[in-house]
């Protein structure tokens, strides 16, 4: 099942040039009509791990909440009228997103999006009912993700980065971030540095991972890509909030665990004081993050697609190729709750 992992990452750069030159006129114009509303981005699996991307963004450019929802979660816990709600989806086909798309079409929300990796499919036929929904399709030139979202998680990251500048920001915002990110992805020199850090600290069986606000995107894509592809136990935790007792996991397990900082340029001296006061065997792994705010956010993205192929080369394993066990296959095709 799946494709090896290192071929997923070669098509990044090409998944981003697409992504910086697809027309974004209609994904624009959601992002404005959802502008004046608390936003509810929701997703499963790879696709829950890009909408940090969009509820920063929203958080930050709008100055109103914003926050990700499982589709459970959203349909047991569903938010107000006046809200705007956004899906992520790869495909559209699973249960869980299609369920949760019908509950909020009926709820009649103030705005909803889909943003999917296909232009055909159950929840395309559905947008066709429902006039009031923004079905926004955009099939990227990787093809259909392996196991791991790798190429959508970048394309749906970057769609919405961009769309969010182009309509709620200056004109020249994107040409900015696509530069930052353009390089990202082609400094060789860069992603080197950031594969001889993760070397210290991805082989163990446990990582903590820490992050600021900005590379939250980054955070969270690990904790997925590792937990999906067996990697590794990983908790995620904001430097501040590691702090609150959640460092006395080092006292009981340090000899098994890894702490994997990620850094903006805001968050570099909070990093530097955090890791300072940890015990000096503690293996670390210091990930430094370029760009300012929702451009470091995108960059993170990058790093923590990086960053699991050196784990999955640690460990011996390919992380876009698992063997799925029958229950596995099982439970994503559960019905009826």
């Amino acid at each position: 099942m799946g494709r090896p992992y290192g071929q997923e990452l070669t098509k990044l750069p090409t998944t981003f040039d697409f992504a910086s030159t697809a027309p974004v006129d209609a994904l624009v114009e959601a992002v404005r009509g959802s502008a004046g509303s608390p936003a509810r981005i929701i997703g499963s699996g790879g696709s829950l791990s890009v909408a940090p991307t969009p509820a920063g963004l929203h958080v930050q450019l709008t100055g109103r909440p914003a926050a990700a929802a499982t589709p459970l979660e959203a349909l047991r816990r569903p938010w107000g009228r006046d809200s705007a709600m956004w899906f992520i989806t790869a495909g559209g086909r699973n249960v869980d997103i299609r369920t949760s798309v019908g509950a909020e079409i009926e709820r009649e929300p103030t705005s909803l999006s889909i943003l999917c990796g296909a232009r055909t499919g159950p929840l395309a036929d559905v947008a066709m009912k429902h006039p009031f929904v923004n079905y926004l399709p955009y099939e990227g030139p990787a093809g259909k993700d392996g196991f791991l979202a790798t190429n959508s998680a970048l394309l749906f990251s970057s769609l919405v980065t961009r769309s969010y500048e182009e309509g709620l920001t200056s004109p020249d915002a994107w040409a900015e971030t696509r530069e930052l990110i353009a390089r990202v992805l082609r400094d060789q020199e860069l992603q080197e540095g950031w594969r001889r850090e993760a070397l210290n600290t991805v082989g163990l069986p446990h990582l903590v991972v820490l992050h600021g606000p900005a590379t939250s995107p980054g955070a969270v894509d690990i904790e997925s890509k590792f937990t999906e592809a067996g990697l590794a136990n990983v908790q995620v935790a904001d430097y501040r909030n590691f702090a609150h007792g959640r460092h006395h996991w080092l006292a009981r397990h340090g000899s098994e665990t890894g702490v994997l900082a990620l850094a903006s340029v805001e968050d570099d001296k909070l990093m530097r004081q955090t890791l300072e006061e940890l015990p000096s065997d503690t293996p670390i792994s210091r990930v430094s993050i370029p760009g300012e705010a929702h451009r470091a956010a995108l960059a993170s993205v990058v790093a923590a697609l990086t960053i699991t192929g050196v784990a999955g080369s640690a460990w011996g394993l390919d992380p876009g190729r698992p063997s799925v066990p029958p229950f596995g296959r099982r439970l994503y095709h559960l019905a009826g709750w």
